[in-house]
């Protein structure tokens, strides 16, 4: 007779499917839930990299200007110290010819002595090496006073003189007026003058003929007293 009791399920097997189907329903329900977090994680991973992606274009969008906000500021910044040295050394350019001319006065004398030597100026034995000594200097210094001088004295000569001025017609000097000025009687070589004064060349003209004018005789009393001190100094008689 055969055991038909063998076929019934026993509690342990009972407690299996419990358990199993506890699990499967538990897994049910989380496989929703699962695939949500993996959404969510997806999607965090995605905005993630994304976020990354905009960070990273707005650096490199930003990075031109903060490279040219950069290189302003630098080059306001060596700007303004420039500017502030400029202003500073700008008095100081004016005495540039004090050393052009120390140096061209030293190395001309030097040519001088190498190439003519028979000749004897008053320097002879004063230029040595390659700076300039202090006759040099001197003239260096005194060319800057003949240039200011000179300039001063061109200026004034033009400013004093109406028919010299830089247009006769803004002078309101027309050349019928002009003859009034000279006893009403304007010969042809007058009026050739006045014709080429009418010129807008003629005002740096003039100004260069008195500037070259009163250099040369500043020059001039410069070198008739500096003979003159050598003259005392040798014991000869002096011309002044």
């Amino acid at each position: 007779m055969r055991n038909w009791s063998v076929l019934i399920p026993n509690l342990s097997s009972w407690i299996n499917a419990f358990l199993l189907a506890t699990l499967l329903i538990i897994a049910t329900l989380l496989i929703p839930a699962i695939h949500e977090l993996f959404a969510v994680i997806y999607i965090f991973f995605a905005w993630l990299f994304y976020f990354a992606a905009i960070f990273l274009a707005w650096i490199i969008n930003l990075l031109p200007q903060i490279i040219q906000a950069i290189v302003i500021g630098i080059v306001n910044f060596i700007s303004a110290i420039v500017g502030g040295l400029i202003a500073l050394i700008s008095p100081l350019a004016l005495l540039l010819p004090i050393p052009i001319v120390a140096f061209a006065h030293h190395y001309l004398y030097l040519l001088l002595d190498r190439y003519y030597p028979d000749l004897n100026p008053t320097e002879r034995g004063r230029i040595r090496g390659y700076y300039p000594g202090i006759v040099s200097w001197w003239y260096g210094l005194y060319a800057l006073l003949v240039t200011i001088l000179a300039m001063l004295v061109s200026d004034s000569v033009l400013s004093i003189l109406p028919g010299l001025n830089f247009n006769l017609v803004d002078c309101g000097l027309e050349t019928s007026e002009a003859g009034f000025y000279i006893s009403n009687r304007i010969d042809f070589w007058v009026q050739v003058a006045l014709m080429i004064l009418r010129q807008p060349i003629y005002r740096p003209l003039m100004r260069l003929i008195l500037w070259t004018i009163t250099a040369a005789y500043l020059y001039q009393f410069e070198f008739t007293f500096r003979q003159h001190l050598i003259d005392r100094a040798s014991g000869t008689n002096s011309n002044l």
